[in-house]
């Protein structure tokens, strides 16, 4: 995966009143004393490559290639729920089916791209099935080209990992990957990216582009990276 290096966080004190959505309605939670400080969280984690989580393996499966379709969305989305099915039945490369995100069934979006949050509703109320059975074709599709009686895979409520989509804190992001697993998040993408070819990214040149969305899939603190250290990507 690719690192994406942040600025330093700016953590809530402990007791903060957030607030975050349980299909898709707003929840009031404070933040536990025990979880609000860095020295609570490892210097690194991964569900990935890395394999540094309880489980000890790496859970996100291999690398997706979108192709020519803006469905970044829908990759992203699919990724947790696959995560998810690869840690709780030991399996290593689960392949859930983007499509029908990305088809006329759904209206989180298209190859011109998508909503995370209308993605997540989805996925909680309809879900996805295997690639098997509605493989992807990196192109807008009708709601039809599945198999005869898919079965779908759903998963039972999301959340804002920050408490909503435009307040991004370092360490909250952190303690939602060690407590819950792999993160959709979206990335700015500015000229200097279609250059990164490994390593840590940081943006230093070029004009914005757009949107891109990724999965999260761990973290590693490092003084010598601009920031502290970088999140791993997916």
């Amino acid at each position: 995966g690719t690192g994406v290096a942040l600025a330093d966080p700016e953590a809530y004190p402990a007791g903060t009143k957030l607030l975050y959505r349980e299909y898709d309605v707003p929840v009031t939670t404070y933040l536990p004393q025990e979880r609000t400080g860095e020295a609570a969280l490892p210097a690194s984690f991964d569900w990935g490559p890395l394999a540094q989580n309880p489980l000890g393996r790496n859970v996100v499966g291999e690398i997706r290639d979108q192709g020519n379709c803006g469905s970044c969305w829908a990759f992203g989305s699919v990724a947790v729920l696959e995560s998810w099915i690869n840690a709780l039945y030991g399996l290593t490369d689960t392949d859930l089916s983007e499509e029908v995100l990305v088809s006329d069934c759904c209206p989180a979006g298209d190859c011109s791209g998508g909503f995370l949050d209308q993605a997540a509703d989805w996925m909680v109320s309809v879900g996805t099935t295997t690639e098997t059975c509605w493989p992807y074709t990196g192109s807008d599709g009708p709601c039809s080209g599945f198999c005869t009686t898919p079965q779908l895979a759903r998963t039972q409520s999301w959340s804002y990992a920050c408490g909503n989509w435009w307040t991004i804190d370092i360490n909250l992001i952190k303690q939602a990957l060690v407590n819950h697993g792999p993160l959709v998040t979206g990335m700015d993408v500015y000229t200097d990216f279609y250059a990164y070819s490994g390593g840590v990214y940081r943006h230093q040149t070029g004009v914005f582009q757009g949107g891109h969305a990724v999965l999260i899939t761990g973290y590693v603190d490092d003084p010598g990276a601009p920031g502290g250290g970088y999140f791993i990507a997916k």
